[in-house]
């Protein structure tokens, strides 16, 4: 299963959580918005695997913009590693800018005046 171009908002844990995997049965999660209630992990899954899930561009987003780590690497190491890549983190965005990608991503029109 391939979870793209979702807004998670607000949630108490990560954003993305899946078992183990054999070659070429990967889970994918990638060009997602992640905003966290408190720093830490954006996604769960078994770092010895035989396959790791597919996972990249995704923007996390916690009160303070702290980074965070996947299977014992901080988020740079595990990038060096060719995991996550394009994947950036960041204090929260404001609350109009989550509307807009909600608007967006459901293909509502805008409420701002012209």
């Amino acid at each position: 299963m391939c979870i793209r171009d979702s807004i998670y908002a607000y949630v108490s844990g990560g954003c993305m959580g899946v078992g183990s995997f054999k070659s070429g049965h990967e889970d994918g999660f990638y060009n997602n918005k992640c905003i966290m209630q408190r720093p830490g992990s954006y996604a769960s899954f078994d770092c010895q695997s035989p396959a790791l899930p597919k996972m990249y561009n995704n923007s996390v987003f916690n009160p303070t913009g702290a980074n965070f780590s996947e299977c014992g690497k901080t988020l740079a190491e595990w990038q060096r590693l060719n995991h996550d890549q394009g994947t950036t983190v960041a204090p929260w965005p404001a609350d109009e800018q989550v509307l807009l990608w909600a608007q967006a991503a459901l293909h509502m029109p805008s409420n701002k005046p012209n």
